[in-house]
């Protein structure tokens, strides 16, 4: 479980698991009818004082520091255990500043709307009107161009790659420009039809501000957002350089060690630091309709946009805002934005209805001797979730129980999640994020995989379903009368699209361990024979072809061990983990793009290896196999992206 804990954020995504608690406070109001706690100075300052030492003793992670506001004031905020475990260094909610990761995405919006208020963007405009020179974003779908409303909504359509999202060093990051110009990304799908979390579409939004506004998208964002506001160390820049002018606090991994440096480009998707205070006046301005102390920063309406549904997969589950997402639906609503990286774990909700908010940052994942029960829920994760129950508890979800009398088989197949990549190797994600459904004789269904927070679910209307233990819901998506997607309440930033038999990650996943263990069998040869050897034991020499040939089909099969190998080691290794899903290095498609060729020799030599009957049948039936299986395994290795080709 330490390892699931470990790279959830790295491999299955930053907000795989964004809006986990957006069905607790549901649960909660189903479970027990109780009413909300009314939010004061005192109830909040007790629920800090309260709630966040003792889980942060659970959760085992370094320090954290949370914000509470209401009533158009800062209600209460404090910090607790270390800023930096080290220096035995204290958390200010007022100086020490936290890399606030996806939450930055909130402030790009309002960026964006800005300058749809004075006239200059149409949410609903072809995006290339707004682009330099070099960027332009393909003319994939003809007559469905992507616009800023897609990017604010992530449903452009755009693939997910984490190429090129980070640099070794500080001193290799490309500007926004660079950034944009030399990583776009494929549109995979049309436009508005799957949600699919999108850093690149954030960082091109921030891109199209630069452009219009006329000056770099820092120097726009801090001199008509967070100056205004005075959120005086709130700021766009690098990790490094934030580290050299703010009191930004250490991070860490699950076995307490810190976290290595990541140099990630795009940063209007999230490369900001901020104070739990100035996160405070955020939510502040967001709650008094984009007005904080007699400074307006955005109008009525534009802050309604961001704190109201804007799109979604289904409207029975949660959905996104411009630049949030909805934590749950409401009554109350509630609506805003998490943020994660290695050691780095933010969020913040706001309920409109209330006027209540909450920030929350933790430097640090959850300790190797966590003892949270469920593996998905982190620290900032639980303190928002008791912080909902308490004061902002949803209204009941619809009635749902089994209904044999109802074929439920429509329904089953493999969903696999639409944040994917289709051009380098972070497509392995979809092995950690897919979803198996089936039918089941009582009229329930099985929901099965990593996102799915119970195994059965009741139907609940045409097409949902509550989960058994009243945690989540899905929303089964359909396009011409056949269930193409399903959705999540848990999780508005992706939908999970389904897939035919031949590209289910389970039956890849399982064909790779196949090929991989008819591979190894090559290792019989050697073994024979060192023990001739040891007997001494004459054995007629083979022809050249045929020794030639094993050892094509050697080197195919240590070229799949050096791919297992490689793979192990960066899952037990963090930072190298992180460098290479970031920086894509060539040399890791080096194992299967030398497989491939000692694959295609080797099918060459079974053939041959019947036409002159080299070895005996066994042999060359054996032999057989194997190069089929370096075939497969290369096929596989292909399919995410692990083989270099001459096209790219």
């Amino acid at each position: 479980m330490v390892a699931l804990r470990r790279h959830r954020g790295v491999f299955v995504s930053v907000a795989t698991a964004l809006a986990i608690i957006s069905s607790s406070a549901a649960a909660a109001a189903q479970d027990s009818g109780s009413a909300a706690v009314e939010l004061t100075r005192e109830t909040a300052q007790n629920f800090l004082d309260e709630r966040l030492p003792a889980l942060l003793d659970e959760h085992g992670a370094p320090g954290i520091v949370a914000v509470i506001v209401a009533d158009g004031e800062q209600a209460a905020a404090e910090g607790y255990g270390y800023a930096n475990v080290e220096q035995q260094q204290p958390i200010s909610p007022s100086s020490t500043a936290f890399e606030t990761a996806s939450v930055a995405k909130s402030f790009t919006t309002m960026a964006v709307l800005q300058l749809v208020d004075r006239g200059l963007l149409d949410l609903h405009t072809d995006i290339n009107t707004y682009l330099g020179q070099g960027v332009e974003v393909a003319d994939t779908y003809p007559g469905q161009p992507v616009t800023m409303h897609h990017l604010l909504t992530h449903t452009a359509g755009f693939e997910d790659a984490l190429s090129g999202d980070g640099a070794r060093s500080a001193d290799e990051l490309p500007t926004l420009e660079e950034y944009v110009t030399r990583t776009q990304m494929k549109r995979v799908q049309p436009p508005g039809r799957f949600v699919a979390y999108s850093n690149y579409g954030m960082s091109l939004a921030g891109y199209v501000v630069q452009e219009v506004a006329g000056m770099s998208f820092e120097d726009y964002t801090s001199a008509n957002i967070f100056g205004p506001l005075g959120m005086a160390s709130t700021e766009f820049l690098p990790a490094s350089e934030a580290r050299d002018k703010y009191d930004v606090a250490t991070t860490y991994y699950a076995d307490g060690s810190p976290t290595e440096e990541i140099h990630l480009a795009g940063a209007p998707a999230g490369t900001a630091v901020s104070t739990a205070e100035d996160m405070s006046k955020f939510m502040r301005t967001l709650l008094g309709g984009g007005e904080l102390d007699g400074q307006r920063v955005l109008s009525p309406e534009s802050t309604r946009q961001m704190l109201t549904r804007q799109s979604g997969m289904d409207p029975r589950v949660t959905g996104a805002g411009y630049g949030t997402w909805q934590f749950q639906l409401g009554p109350p609503s509630g609506l805003g934005h998490g943020g994660d990286l290695p050691g780095i774990h933010t969020m913040y909700v706001v309920v409109p209805e209330l006027d209540m908010g909450i920030y929350v940052a933790v430097n640090g994942d959850d300790g190797e001797n966590s003892t949270a029960d469920n593996p998905l829920e982190d620290l900032r994760f639980s303190v928002v979730k008791e912080f909902l129950d308490t004061f902002a508890a949803e209204s009941a979800w619809p009635d749902a129980a089994p209904d044999p009398s109802v074929d439920l088989s429509r329904y089953e197949g493999t969903f696999v999640t639409t944040r994917n990549s289709v051009t380098d190797f972070s497509k392995l994600r979809v092995f950690m994020d897919n979803l198996s459904v089936s039918a089941n004789d009582n009229g329930t269904l099985s929901i099965d995989g990593f996102s799915a927070l119970d195994q059965t679910w009741f139907p609940a209307g045409e097409g949902l379903f509550v989960a058994e233990n009243g945690e989540d819901m899905a929303a089964f998506v359909e396009e011409d009368g056949h269930v193409i997607a399903l959705a999540l309440n848990i999780n508005p930033t992706q939908a999970y699209e389904k897939v035919a038999w031949y590209e289910q990650p389970r039956a890849h996943l399982i064909s790779w361990a196949a090929a991989t263990l008819v591979l190894l069998t090559v290792l019989a040869w050697p073994v024979a024979a060192a023990i001739r050897w040891i007997r001494r034991r004459t054995h007629r020499g083979s022809p050249r072809g045929a020794s030639l040939a094993r050892l094509t089909a050697g080197l195919a099969a240590a070229s799949g061990a050096s791919l297992i190998a490689l793979l192990a080691y960066g899952l037990a290794n963090n930072a190298v983990l992180e460098q290479w899903l970031f920086t894509s290095p060539a040399w890791l498609l080096l194992p299967v793009t030398v497989g491939a060729l000692a694959a295609a020799g080797s099918v060459v030599a079974a053939v041959v290896s019947w036409k002159r009957g080299w070895w005996s049948t066994f042999g060359r039936v054996h032999y057989s196999l194997v190069a089929l299986a370096a075939l497969l395994f290369v096929s596989l290795g292909w399919t995410y992206n692990l083989m270099w080709t001459p096209f790219g």
